[in-house]
């Protein structure tokens, strides 16, 4: 294999031709700057939820559901709701019956070895109490 010994003399030197490359850079730039979307960061974008600072005393809506609680303590099942303690059915329809919103409904919450006869009693007096929906739950 012969090779050619020809070497370019300095008029005849390869010249590169940059400005069609710097086109390219410059049209790939405003390609990027266009495209891109700008997001602010996480600590400027404001919330959905809005809280009324006025008002902040307590509304109807706040009353949460009743909450009827059966426990044993030293194997005598009592009835728990809100702060009432009692073991008397009459003393429990009547705090029920007390109770500011009955459209909520009512949970009766049991443990795991309360006789189901007071579940089924504590559920037929929130009833009777007037709660359209009352749902029968077990303590974790």
């Amino acid at each position: 294999m012969r090779l050619s010994k020809y070497k370019p003399t300095d008029a005849q030197s390869l010249e590169l031709s940059t400005t069609s490359m710097i086109d390219v850079v410059f049209l790939l730039l405003i390609f990027f700057l266009v495209t891109t979307t700008y997001r602010p960061p996480e600590q400027q974008i404001r919330s959905n939820i809005r809280v009324n600072e006025e008002s902040s005393a307590a509304t109807d809506n706040d009353i949460e559901p009743a909450v009827v609680e059966i426990i044993l303590e030293n194997q005598i099942p009592i009835y728990r709701i809100g702060m009432t303690l009692t073991d008397d059915l009459e003393v429990l329809s009547g705090v029920l019956e007390r109770y500011p919103d009955k459209t909520r409904g009512a949970f009766v919450r049991l443990a795991n070895d309360c006789p189901f006869g007071m579940a089924a009693s504590a559920v037929a007096r929130c009833h009777r109490a007037g709660f359209s929906q009352v749902s029968m739950v077990p303590i974790p």
